[in-house]
């Protein structure tokens, strides 16, 4: 994330050990946490479908 502040206030305040962000997942939860009542639940699915290297 850009903003240094929201990551070390915000999410290592609440996970320490976190490392790394997926941004698009971390969209939904935020979008669906400021949503009023009666809030909507997230659910992120991903997989992986390649190595992400030149043997493609």
């Amino acid at each position: 994330m850009a903003n240094e502040r929201a990551v070390n206030l915000g999410i290592k305040n609440l996970y320490p050990e976190t490392v790394g962000l997926d941004m698009e997942s971390y969209g939904i939860f935020f979008a669906a946490s400021m949503a009023p009542d009666p809030k909507p639940k997230a659910l992120v699915a991903k997989s992986v479908c390649d190595y992400g290297n030149e043997e493609k």
